[in-house]
């Protein structure tokens, strides 16, 4: 046994066995067990067992699985039965109607075909109890009893023996759910006789009726969890139910929140009476429960039938087994927001998961003698179910969810359960990232901005009805993604904008330009004067590089100057020129440096001036090139 716990332990990194000793944690009993762990289930349910430490008793024990309740601060029995099949006594009051519970839970997509119910009349029961409780040998047959469910429980009550038969099945640590009507102290005494395992304050009358079609789940806790995973504030409809002079001190699950719909003049205000509210439709205490279902004689809906089926099963909790595995102790955490590491294209993804911790004893009673009692070590288990992997999503909306159900989402699975590296696709999009672990818990969403580089617009230039955007891809270094070099100039630029194989100028959005190669990195108006650039539009321009970047957009830029003075410019001549010949540049400055620029912003070419004008003579390829002095430029075309 001890090595496979230690297997286990090792597989399970979030699994630790602690014995707790603060005073919420400390009783009085005899430890006589030793609970472990076994792992987590495929479903992620927690498995356990326990053994009995020496010495070894002769007498036959039963067990019962208590479970922390961190909401409350106490102890609360849970069922150890998960995944069994459960045997209910449905007790219902005589008239046929009621006998509704049996056909409910066979509906497999309900009691998914383990929870056998066998129905009873009340007036048989009260006849002789113990002969439908328990075999020929004096055992129980039973998991739990329900007793109802019909308005005022058909006038029918308990008798004082069977309700002692009752009480001593609760004690055992069997499980009991009183439908509505049967806790009414001035109709029913012998039912109401056991309103302390609920931990109901009864009254014999007032105005404190409460109802609804609606109910509200308010606690998040075990009996939430399985068979049917009931969402915690969720609103579910029901047959009209009420409370009448019932005032629940025990945990409440559900209630009827306002507004109140088709109360039936059951509309009392929430009001606290000895510590108990009158708004409540489910109520449990340990291993007994009460649940308004009944007043709409033999009506129930699906999620009604659900929380009764997850009501069984919990209050299904004594077992003769050493093994249980716990289906209301899920792994609920979620991973934490995803961390990314970005280069280029690539995007690294990391997150970590977390566990739910959960703490457990088991008490031991002898079947044959129930004040013989002792129990187990405290058992903490941390559920974690490991990170699963990442939901991801590229879209234009920056508030994009990647959600599993959007075909445009892609899973993919975490590497080593912590990481995945993941190339994106359009760079223009938003980059929506979401971890997920194997519980199906979802972190929240981190969301990646479009990726945009800090290309920029040069200073427009005006040459005689010519005007012209230049693009500076000298800035494509600013995006820190990317090496730096020195052009022959002495300035710094970008050496992969080589790779760029095209680009498209848009005015506003609309295309202005397209082209497929390196000749089109300005956008000019042309040569007629009504074709100049305009003052209002935005003009902007988006790269493509295949090799690395995909598609770059420029940030957008809006014309603020207009001019046709042709001393803000410079004057070129011969222009055209051919490739080798001098061309003149006037309108500079003495002492002034003039650059040339090729079609990619690359310096190729600079001279000093030593007059308002100078003489350069280049070999360059055919093309456009921007002549610039400190203040002023101009274009000019080289020809074959």
């Amino acid at each position: 046994m001890k090595k496979k716990k230690i297997q286990i332990i090792i597989l399970l990194t979030a699994v630790l066995a602690l014995n707790m000793n603060t005073k919420a944690q400390t009783k009085n009993e005899n430890e006589c067990l030793n609970l472990y762990t076994t792992g987590i289930s495929s479903e992620g349910c927690i498995e356990l067992g326990w053994q009995w430490l020496p010495p070894i008793p002769t007498d036959t024990y039963g067990y019962t699985l208590y479970q922390w309740d961190y909401a409350l601060g106490d102890w609360q029995t849970v069922s150890s039965n998960y995944d069994k099949i459960i045997k209910v006594l449905n007790v219902y009051p005589d008239i046929a109607g009621s006998n509704t519970l049996q056909t409910w839970m066979s509906d497999t997509t309900i009691g998914l075909g383990k929870i056998i119910v066998e129905p009873i009349r009340i007036t048989d029961f009260n006849n002789n109890p113990d002969s439908y409780l328990k075999n020929g040998a004096g055992e129980y047959i039973y998991d739990a009893i329900m007793f109802g469910s019909w308005d005022s429980n058909n006038d029918k009550d308990l008798t004082s023996a069977s309700a002692a038969i009752v009480n001593n099945f609760l004690e055992s640590g069997r499980g009991v759910l009183f439908g509505h009507d049967t806790q009414r102290s001035a109709y029913f005494p012998n039912f109401s006789s056991l309103k302390d395992k609920i931990r109901l304050h009864l009254l014999d009358g007032g105005p404190y009726g409460r109802g609804s079609e609606r109910i509200k789940v308010i606690n998040d806790g075990f009996l939430l969890k399985y068979p049917h995973l009931i969402p915690y504030e969720s609103i579910l409809t029901i047959p009209l139910a009420h409370s009448s002079f019932q005032f629940a001190r025990g945990v409440v699950w559900m209630n009827f929140p306002d507004p109140l719909v088709n109360s039936g003049g059951w509309n009392a205000p929430e009001t606290t009476i000895n510590g108990g509210t009158n708004n409540f439709y489910l109520t449990t205490w340990n291993n007994a429960a009460m649940i308004q279902t009944g007043h709409s004689n033999g009506k129930s809906t699906p999620d009604e039938r659900r929380i009764i089926a997850n009501t069984l099963w919990y209050l299904s909790q004594f077992t003769t087994d050493t093994i249980a595995k716990v289906c209301s102790a899920l792994d609920l955490a979620a991973p934490d927001i995803p961390t990314v590491e970005r280069s280029g294209k690539q995007i690294n993804i990391r997150s970590n998961d977390n566990g739910s911790p959960y703490r457990f004893y088991v008490k031991a009673t002898n079947t044959d003698n129930y004040a013989d009692t002792c129990t187990s070590n405290i058992l903490e288990v941390i559920n974690k179910s490991g990170l699963k992997g990442f939901y991801i999503l590229e879209d234009d909306d920056p508030y994009g969810l990647p959600e599993a159900s959007n075909p445009a989402t892609v899973f993919i699975t975490a590497i080593g359960g912590i990481s995945v590296i993941y190339t994106i696709k359009n760079l223009t999009y938003y980059i929506h990232i979401q971890a997920v672990d194997s519980a199906g818990n979802i972190s929240e969403i981190v969301t990646l901005a479009p990726f945009e580089t800090d290309l920029d617009f040069d200073t427009y230039t005006l040459t005689l009805w010519d005007n012209t955007f230049l693009l500076n891809l000298k800035k494509l270094a600013d995006d820190g993604y990317i090496n730096l070099v020195k052009n022959n100039c002495g300035e710094i630029i970008d050496e992969e904008c080589y790779d760029i194989k095209g680009c498209k100028w848009l005015r506003n959005d609309t295309i202005l330009i397209r082209t497929n190669t390196n000749s089109a990195y300005s956008y000019s108006a042309g040569p007629r004067k009504n074709n100049l650039l305009e003052l209002a539009p935005t003009y902007y321009t988006f790269l493509i590089n295949t090799q690395k970047y995909g598609e770059l957009r420029s940030t957008k830029k809006m014309l603020t100057k207009y001019t046709h003075d042709k001393s803000d410019n410079l004057l070129v001549y011969p222009n055209p020129v051919s490739s080798g010949v001098s061309f003149t540049v006037e309108g500079v400055n003495k002492d002034e440096r003039i650059y040339v620029y090729n079609c990619i912003g690359a310096c190729v070419g600079s001279v000093i001036a030593t007059d308002n004008k100078v003489a350069l003579t280049l070999n360059l390829h055919p093309g456009i090139y921007l002549i610039r002095s400190d203040k002023k430029s101009a274009k000019i075309v080289v020809a074959q």
